[in-house]
């Protein structure tokens, strides 16, 4: 759902008002809108595509995986070694590695020439 914010601008045309925001904005757009109101300009400005909540917040990526928030999406930057959505594939057969497990333990070299 849409949010809006209002700040507080000057009333007297001359002095400068600085309004700042508790955290963050994420948006896909800034609009910049200036209109000359009888003998001064006046600015809107206008963040569109925001949607205020935090798409990261479960946790999704796996593996060490860290969560970059979309709008009304996330995707995972995966670390070395894993692949995915959710960085839940190991990339041991790409890298030319061989991930040992008891079942397919190498077997011993002793006696052998």
């Amino acid at each position: 759902s849409p949010f809006t914010t209002d700040f507080t601008g000057n009333t007297d045309n001359f002095t400068v008002v600085q309004n700042d925001f508790d955290s963050y904005v994420k948006t896909q757009f800034i609009r910049v809108v200036v209109k000359t109101y009888y003998v001064a300009a006046k600015m809107r400005i206008e963040f569109l595509g925001c949607d205020g909540k935090d798409d990261c917040q479960t946790d999704p990526c796996k593996n060490g995986g860290t969560c970059v928030d979309g709008l009304d999406s996330y995707h995972c930057d995966c670390t070395n070694g894993f692949s995915g959505d959710t960085c839940e594939d190991a990339l041991y057969g790409s890298l030319g590695c061989w991930k040992d497990t008891a079942d397919r333990a190498v077997p011993t070299l002793e006696g052998t020439d």
